[in-house]
């Protein structure tokens, strides 16, 4: 699946970099991932970019608000998930032991969001959509295609994404150990595992996986304008390839050169 035109809730539908350097970001991503771009004014006086795959929209760039930038926030991706209603999402999850790190707002008529911590660290976006649906390019060469949840606390962290979300869970053994794979409505919706202690002082967070052809070729393009890498390739066993990637900026994400073409409903 490639194009997509709408999403359920409790689907992720959306990821976007925040950013100390746009322009920079562009030229990275533009290399890595073959996007162009388009700026868009908003009402809180800053450009939003979209960034675009075969014609449609795949993810987001925005500036580091004023004050993430004071406070040292690093660059970062975020993902967000499909909701009905902001609102009454955010009050369920602050019931539910959630920070709210920004309380839901309008953004002009694309529709309304807001940023929440689950009670283990991990932080993520709720869209409602309005004119914005979501991504319309997705699982292929140039768009997302998963969303995964890196936690100190699996039991906690499912327990709070199956009673906000109504998510379901199955378990398997990896390489790194026990992997949560997540579903919504019976579909693939992205997957969770427990932060190992050889990983260090890694704090609970979300990670956006972006689709490339070759993922060989993308580490190498990926130090070749600056970035560096955290996780060399390694092959998953009937899913892809994937590694860890820096952009120059300082913002992780992962890549996945894909065996699989449904890992998204």
């Amino acid at each position: 699946m490639a194009k997509k035109t709408e999403y359920v809730h409790g689907q992720f539908s959306w990821v976007d970099l925040q950013t100390s350097d746009v322009e920079g970001a562009k030229k990275f991503y533009g290399a890595l991932l073959g996007w162009e771009f388009n700026d868009v004014p908003t009402d809180q006086g800053v450009d939003y970019t979209l960034c675009m795959s075969h014609g449609e929209v795949a993810a987001g760039i925005s500036p580091l608000s004023p004050n993430a930038a004071k406070n040292g926030a690093p660059p970062s991706w975020s993902n967000y998930i499909n909701v009905v209603d902001a609102e009454a999402t955010e009050a369920s999850a602050k019931e539910q032991g959630a920070t709210v790190l920004m309380s839901t707002m309008k953004v002009m008529d694309q529709g309304f969001f807001a940023f929440l911590q689950d009670p283990t660290g991990g932080s993520f976006g709720i869209w409602q959509a309005g004119t914005h649906h979501g991504a319309g390019w997705i699982n292929e060469p140039g768009g997302f295609c998963w969303n995964e949840l890196y936690t100190r606390d699996v039991t906690k962290a499912r327990t709070f994404y199956e009673k906000l979300f109504g998510w379901t869970f199955e378990s398997s053994e990896g390489s790194m150990g026990e992997y949560w794979s997540i579903k919504n409505h019976g579909s693939p919706n992205g997957g969770m595992m427990g932060i190992q202690k050889e990983w260090g002082e890694m704090p609970s967070h979300w990670a956006a996986y972006l689709t490339v052809e070759d993922c060989a070729k993308s580490t190498s393009a990926v130090e070749a304008a600056g970035g560096t890498i955290f996780m060399p390739p390694k092959a998953i066993p009937e899913v892809g390839t994937i590694a860890g990637v820096q952009d120059p900026q300082g913002a992780r994400f992962m890549i996945i050169e894909m065996n699989l073409t449904d890992a998204k409903a």
